[in-house]
């Protein structure tokens, strides 16, 4: 949690009124400068197990040190300014047991400043369907802080790379990673996670500082084919290319990045959309790819 006091009681409180009960929530204020802290000591339940960062450490480092510290026999997420409904967990839990799987998620409703639901996102549920989907989109079928998984697979693939620090994609490459060691994912078909968008999330002042923050998610996908096809490439190899590729040619990039997410949902249709029309510059050729892109998009829809 990082200067969420905005939105970190209603947060929490999503986590302690679960119907499921037999859990501990750690939480860790990353060296906020606002109320954050004082609005975690603040709550008295003894499920809640609290930490303090002396320096901060970022979204990706903060949660590899919360759970190194987790004690239970499965683990799941939520970030500081998001919610849970009611029967998240025993809705997880029920659906991993029942379906023999090992990691499981859900669709996820999109809110801004209330709790009204905007939009729902959608994500393959069957593990055939995930399996197809890891190959042939732009990055997993998955909200990354709404699944649940056994901690024993942690244990053997670890949680995020610190090569994703402060750019973005740590939850596409570690899943990648989980699923390139045989394990079976699966998703619930209802949201029961609420995220929550807005201008100050994490991953949006990411990207206005580290223009790397721009393609993490194509390097993570690139290494996943890499590692599924034994062709050796590492993060250094391919983030030293598509800096290069930037470089020498930025709206090519950005160009290659929009027609990669019009196969996603409207919601990173949107995002990437937005980022296009203020990175590229304003010519001709922008205005009729731009057009010819949306048009194909709308009509399928």
């Amino acid at each position: 949690a990082f200067n969420a006091e905005s939105y970190l009681k209603d947060s929490i409180n999503s986590i302690l009124n679960q119907s499921y009960t037999d859990f501990e929530l750690l939480v860790c204020d990353d060296c906020s400068t606002d109320n954050t802290w004082e609005i975690i000591q603040s709550f008295q339940d003894s499920r809640l197990r609290i930490f303090q960062n002396k320096e901060n450490q970022g979204y990706l480092k903060t949660s590899n040190f919360l759970v190194s510290h987790a004690i239970g026999e499965y683990i799941s997420f939520q970030d500081a300014d998001d919610l849970a409904l009611p029967d998240r967990f025993m809705k997880l839990k029920k659906h991993l047991i029942d379906n023999k799987l090992d990691l499981v998620g859900s669709y996820c409703g999109v809110i801004r400043n209330g709790e009204d639901v905007l939009s729902i996102i959608k994500y393959s549920g069957t593990f055939d369907e995930i399996k197809k989907d890891l190959i042939h989109k732009s990055h997993p079928p998955f909200c990354g802080s709404a699944i649940l998984v056994k901690s024993s697979i942690i244990a053997q693939c670890g949680l995020y790379d610190i090569n994703f620090d402060r750019i973005g994609a740590e939850d596409y490459d570690w899943i990648y990673r989980v699923s390139l060691e045989g394990f079976k994912l699966g998703n619930v078909s209802e949201p029961l996670y609420l995220y929550r968008q807005h201008n100050q999330s994490v991953s949006r002042l990411n990207f206005e500082k580290n223009k790397l923050a721009l393609f993490s998610g194509l390097i993570a996908k690139d290494l996943y084919l890499s590692r599924l096809n034994n062709q050796g490439e590492t993060f250094e190899m391919l983030k030293d290319r598509y800096l290069k590729e930037f470089e020498l040619n930025s709206d090519k990039l950005y160009y290659h990045i929009l027609r990669l997410n019009f196969m996603n949902s409207r919601k990173e249709l949107f995002k990437s959309f937005c980022v296009f029309i203020g990175a590229v510059k304003f010519s001709r050729d922008k205005i009729i790819y731009t057009l010819y892109c949306f048009r194909s998009k709308f009509c399928k829809w």
